[in-house]
């Protein structure tokens, strides 16, 4: 449901995300209905600069005719409860996944931790991270927080950073690697991206990735298989990520067809 005045397209966006055109919502806000396009165009950057919302693609790309998507950016103290909330629960569902690393592969580090000079970063394991994301964005959203174990004990993102393909160890490349890999992995990432934002949260003296994951409703995520071979379309379904046939495809294609009318 479109917006119809300025008020409620801030109010949707906040708390979710919101697809549609800018002439869409030039049809629907009253506040825009009598302005020109340019107009229109200029009180919704102001708007989004105002609430911290990102809005993809950019305002000034394209048609406009083309679907955008309107999403907010979570504070630093979102991402705090959120993780909260999630280890003191202390177990994965519907829209909770722990991940203990986002690259490397744990059990043959400690089983041979000379396989690091080899294959220092696991694609499948990188892969579980992506598949993740993408079953959230096709679902009802989630959080992924990387650096903790399945028990949700805590394990840190730092025991990662010797092996970044970086000469400088830290946590911020260790971030960029991370959006590189997402980037290269779903298709038409710049569409998705608003509805997905990390932050790296501290406990004690080690610190976790979590990934907040907002749904996109009018568009499903299709990323790259595990071996890159192929396009696959995964859905979070209880505590886990499946990869969806192309029947599963077309029923879930139907049923968002059926809520959005």
């Amino acid at each position: 449901m479109l917006p119809h005045d300025v008020v409620s397209f801030v109010v949707q966006v906040v708390r979710g995300t919101l697809e549609c055109s800018v002439a869409d919502l030039k049809n629907s806000v009253d506040d825009f209905k009598d302005l020109p396009s340019l107009a229109v165009i200029r009180e919704l950057m102001m708007l989004c600069e105002r609430h911290n919302i990102s809005v993809s693609p950019g305002l000034t790309d394209g048609e406009l005719s083309d679907r955008r998507l309107f999403s907010a950016r979570p504070e630093l103290n979102q991402f705090v409860q959120e993780a909260d909330k999630a280890l003191e629960a202390g177990q994965e569902n519907g829209r909770t996944e722990f991940k203990q690393t986002f690259f490397l592969n744990v059990r043959r580090f400690e089983r041979d931790p000379e396989s690091t000079k080899t294959s220092p970063r696991d694609e499948q394991i990188i892969h579980s991270s992506v598949k993740t994301v993408c079953g959230f964005l096709n679902a009802e959203g989630g959080i992924l927080l990387i650096g903790v174990k399945d028990n949700a004990d805590i394990y840190g993102v730092q025991e990662e950073l010797p092996f970044l393909p970086t000469s400088e160890k830290t946590l911020d490349n260790w971030e960029l690697f991370f959006w590189d890999k997402l980037k290269a992995s779903i298709f038409d990432f710049n569409f998705f991206a608003p509805a997905i934002s990390g932050a790296f949260v501290q406990y004690e003296d080690r610190s976790i990735f979590v990934v907040l994951v907002h749904p996109v409703q009018k568009r499903l995520c299709i990323c790259k298989s595990k071996d890159r071979n192929d396009e696959v379309v995964y859905l979070r379904t209880g505590n886990k990520t499946s990869k969806l046939s192309i029947r599963e495809i077309e029923m879930l294609v139907s049923n968002r067809s059926l809520k959005i009318l």
